[in-house]
């Protein structure tokens, strides 16, 4: 049954139907009719089988994940996605109570925790972990003694008439890929802001000369003390925690609840363009003690990156431009650590 009566169907939704075999007898391409069933628009499961699907707005990710245990019978699950409604988390209780879902883990963004704090709340009493996290992946990865089936999508467990499109397989090597990344994030919950997944990456070796070439800047300081002056002038590119909350027109909004997401951006920016091989790489942050700066450490080791750390000093009083009081500054410049041996 669609989830959603809408009476529009300005793209012709209606007139789809069925899939398309591509070249692999196990693949499968679904686009699906608006008014087309779950048995119709997804199909069986298989070994190794994997479903690519676009949706007509017929169903939200709980409504994928209950389908697909009717097909698998009782199943550990975890669960990934940007948002959730009441009726996805109402759903997802369900399928717990009726033993559909034996054990249940959930991931939301964490910023989930006040955009949706009572469909969280619903899951924490009910999931065997329910964690916040820089998230914005959406699927599911379930298992038992016969399935080991994966789904990821653009679909969150929430109610959303609109197009959405994933893949669904049940090939084992898939499942055990997204549970290497998932499991950290359980694990850590709070602290884990994507940088485990480098562990096992080594880039290609690189000549000595080229490798003494390229330099990674770690520019440290209390606000007002120049550093990114100091950064635009040493490096061809320069990354801050604070870009992520300067807008397109300049204007700086500062928001505590998102500084997790400007940490993990500023940390892929400055992996990207390690990977892109620039030169000379600045990051201009507090970096107040050796913690802050440990996986720039490490990231520069493995693009073998030359690291200097740098501290200016604000000697002429300057104002800081982003309006940080004085107040939090004190608190900074009291925790700021220096190592000089």
């Amino acid at each position: 049954m669609p989830l959603f009566d809408t009476t529009e169907d300005l793209f012709g939704y209606s007139k789809k139907t069925g899939a398309t075999k591509v070249p692999s007898e196990n693949e499968i391409l679904k686009v699906s009719g608006k008014y087309m069933l779950m048995k119709d628009a997804i199909g069986d499961l298989s070994d190794g089988k994997t479903i690519f699907f676009v949706t007509a707005g017929s169903w939200a990710m709980h409504d994928l994940l209950h389908y697909v245990l009717n097909i698998t019978g009782p199943a550990e699950v975890k669960c990934f996605t940007w948002a959730v409604s009441i009726p996805g988390a109402q759903e997802i209780i369900k399928l717990i109570s009726s033993g559909m879902i034996t054990k249940c883990d959930f991931i939301a963004h964490y910023l989930m925790r006040k955009m949706c704090a009572e469909a969280m709340a619903m899951l924490q009493n009910h999931c065997n972990r329910c964690v916040g996290a820089c998230n914005h992946s959406k699927g599911f990865i379930l298992k038992n003694d016969r399935w080991r089936v994966s789904c990821i999508a653009s679909a969150n467990y929430s109610n959303n008439p609109t197009i959405e499109g994933g893949a669904l397989t049940t090939n084992p090597d898939v499942y055990a890929m997204n549970e290497k990344w998932l499991n950290p994030i359980f694990e850590n919950e709070d602290d884990f802001i994507g940088k485990d997944m480098i562990s096992d990456y080594a880039p290609p070796e690189e000549k000595h000369t080229d490798t003494e070439s390229k330099i990674l800047y770690l520019v440290r300081g209390l606000p007002g003390s120049g550093k990114s002056t100091l950064a635009l002038s040493i490096a061809d590119e320069v990354y801050e925690n604070d870009d992520f909350f300067t807008r397109g027109n300049g204007i700086y909004t500062f928001d505590p609840a998102h500084l997790p997401a400007a940490i993990t951006t500023c940390y892929s920016n400055v992996k990207n363009a390690m990977e892109r091989g620039v030169k000379r790489i600045a990051v201009a942050n507090v970096f107040a003690n050796s913690a802050t700066m440990d996986e720039y450490y490490k990231l520069a080791a493995l693009f073998h990156y030359r690291i200097f750390s740098i501290i200016t000093e604000n000697r002429g009083e300057h104002s800081n431009v982003h309006g940080v009081p004085p107040a939090q500054i004190q608190r900074m410049k009291a925790n700021f650590q220096v190592k000089l041996c």
